[in-house]
């Protein structure tokens, strides 16, 4: 196999690694696809580590009846989401949803949030309404915010530098995000916006390690 495996030929190697002894053979070759693999398969073990939020009993299926919709065929669990179950669903997504939107206006605008987002789900037939309301405390926005500050920040320090010396700043740096990052998942491990910072700042620390290693062997190849 001489091209580079695609996603979701990796996300299938990832489900029965087993059965698919030609890609597990090229990943063991191809340092490009074995990175690849190796981030698809932290992500998946992040992501196995997420709460199971479900939705009141019948709430789904009111929900498809008012918008018409087909009932959805559950797929075929493969062996990690057996494992894992379904972290995030129907009513739970819509909410999270909601916050990641709120937080992402603070970081795209750079201006305050607005106040609490309230989510009210109503049924034909129902005697009341369902309603949720999502109040993300100050210091969360105030982390998300310094986060990507502290990115942008060193972004900007950085631009026009070069050579390994100036990579290994920035992968130090990096690092130091990383951690940070960590530390806010552990206060919101279903968090959508942190969890996409977090998998960003992994793969851009993971670029720059392999580029430092080439550039260092290139040098010592020169002498």
């Amino acid at each position: 196999m001489s091209d580079h495996l695609n996603r979701k030929q990796i996300s299938a190697l990832l489900d029965d690694p087993e059965g698919l002894p030609n890609r597990l053979e090229h990943v063991s070759r191809c340092r490009e696809c074995a990175r690849e693999y190796e981030q698809m398969s932290r992500m998946r073990m992040a992501l196995s580590g997420m709460p199971r939020l479900d939705p009141p009993a019948g709430e789904w299926d009111a929900v498809q009846d008012r918008l018409g919709l087909e009932p959805v065929e559950q797929p075929v669990a493969t062996p990690w989401r057996r494992a894992m179950g379904w972290p995030l669903q129907a009513a739970a997504v819509l909410a999270l949803f909601a916050a990641g939107l709120m937080v992402g206006q603070r970081l795209n605008s750079g201006t305050d949030a607005p106040g609490p987002i309230a989510a009210v789900a109503t049924t034909e037939g129902a005697d009341s309404e369902s309603s949720m309301a999502i109040e993300p405390a100050e210091a969360y926005l105030r982390t998300v915010a310094d986060l990507q500050d502290l990115r942008e920040g060193f972004d900007a320090t950085a631009s026009g530098q070069a050579g390994p010396a100036a990579v290994a700043q920035r992968i130090t740096h990096l690092d130091g995000m990383i951690d940070a990052s960590r530390d806010a998942l552990r206060e919101a491990p279903a968090d959508p916006v942190l969890n996409n910072f977090l998998f960003q700042l992994v793969d851009e620390r993971d670029d720059l390690a392999s580029q430092l290693d080439q550039s260092l062997r290139m040098t010592a190849a020169e002498y």
